[in-house]
């Protein structure tokens, strides 16, 4: 299939996410009294709602990706306010608060703390400034004496039920994968190469090769109807982090995606679902949100170079960028609607920032395809 088709969707995608997202997000998305806005309405003012500690880490991850990819815009302003941020909430115990509200600091999960190293990874790139990884290492010991487990992965909580998540691992991975590209240190690579195995040995179902999300203490899948979730889209983003880690897990990353796409694609929407049994593949929740279509996407366009079915999975890959483009179609330019209906309608709920993150990291692979260097 030709590299015409993807060369158009880099176009597009370009035009939307330099002219349209990054300026708005830059602007009205950053809050001059601290931090970045959570929601954004399609009059392209922010709403008021908490501040999540994810969507600062994730901001400047898009921010210092925007500035690789080559727009010209004010990232450096908009990185050293996320910065600022996580300056001016520094906790006292080591780990920060997962959201914010008049004053007010609530939860403390290991999901958000990921994205906090992930920021900070790329802030040193972006900003060429060494001393991030200084703060960096001292919050990973942190996190390690207040969340680690024996078997090298984190609890989710300091305490409560189904302890062992997925997810969180997964953007755990993404941020340490971040770090190793730029530093020696050990803590990172072993910090990867513990949650790799984690992935191959517990996460990844065996029986059925789907992905679990949640866990007993034990690393059996956790009781009940937790247990029996699985998520294309996770399925889809791990593959992409496993892809990137070495070429050694190419085999499992793809069995991942193609799982995912045979049986967690509903092929008359032609979009991923958001959750299906792990054993059967049933759709479990069969809504459809718009980051599982980016990571469709990102992973898709990864597998072109590591098989020999380059036609095949631009095709996939197409298809979900179609699918995707359905959901930033809005009134408002540079914003999006987050979930789709079974009857193939979207939510009217104003933009979540957190979703642009995703966005950006599908496109920056679109942009590395349509230019020769994937």
């Amino acid at each position: 299939m030709s590299t015409t088709a993807l060369q158009s969707a880099w176009r597009e995608a370009r035009d939307w996410l330099f002219e349209e997202a990054l300026p708005l997000w830059a602007e009205v998305g950053m809050d001059p009294a601290g931090g970045f806005h959570d929601q954004i309405g399609d009059d392209r003012a922010a709403v008021a709602a908490p501040k999540r500690l994810r969507v600062q880490g994730r901001q400047i991850f898009v921010y210092a990706e925007a500035a690789r990819m080559g727009w010209s815009g004010p990232w450096r302003e908009v990185i050293r306010h996320g910065l600022a941020f996580f300056d001016s909430h520094a906790p006292a115990d080591g780990l920060y608060a997962s959201q914010f509200e008049n004053g007010e600091a609530r939860g403390c999960t290991l999901y958000d703390q990921a994205f906090v190293l992930l920021g900070l990874a790329h802030a040193r790139r972006a900003l060429d400034e060494p001393r991030h990884e200084t703060r960096a290492l001292a919050f990973l010991d942190g996190l390690r004496a207040r969340r680690g487990r024996p078997d090298g992965g984190f609890d989710e909580l300091d305490a409560g039920d189904m302890p062992l998540q997925s997810n969180p691992h997964m953007h755990l991975y993404e941020a340490c994968l971040a770090w190793r590209a730029l530093s020696d240190a050990a803590p990172w690579r072993e910090t990867a190469a513990a949650i790799r195995s984690l992935a191959r040995g517990v996460f990844i179902d065996p029986v059925s090769g789907r992905l679990g999300e949640y866990f007993a203490d034990d690393g059996r899948l956790a009781a009940g109807a937790a247990g029996r979730v699985a998520e294309p889209g996770h399925q889809y983003e791990w593959a992409s982090l496993l892809m990137l880690d070495s070429r050694e897990d190419d085999a499992a990353a793809e069995r991942l995606v193609r799982l995912a796409c045979d049986t967690g694609v509903d092929r008359a929407r032609e979009v991923a679902i958001f959750s299906q049994d792990i054993a059967t593949g049933a759709p479990i929740d069969p809504t459809a949100r718009l980051w599982s279509q980016t990571e469709r996407l990102r992973a898709c366009l990864l597998l072109r170079g590591r098989t020999g079915e380059p036609d095949h999975w631009t095709a996939e890959a197409l298809k979900a960028y179609a699918a995707l483009q359905r959901y930033l179609a809005v009134p408002g330019r540079g914003l999006w609607r987050d979930r789709m209906e079974v009857d193939g309608s979207l939510d009217g709920d104003p933009a979540k920032a957190s979703s642009l993150y995703h966005v950006i990291g599908a496109y920056a692979v679109l942009q590395d395809a349509a230019e020769g260097r994937l």
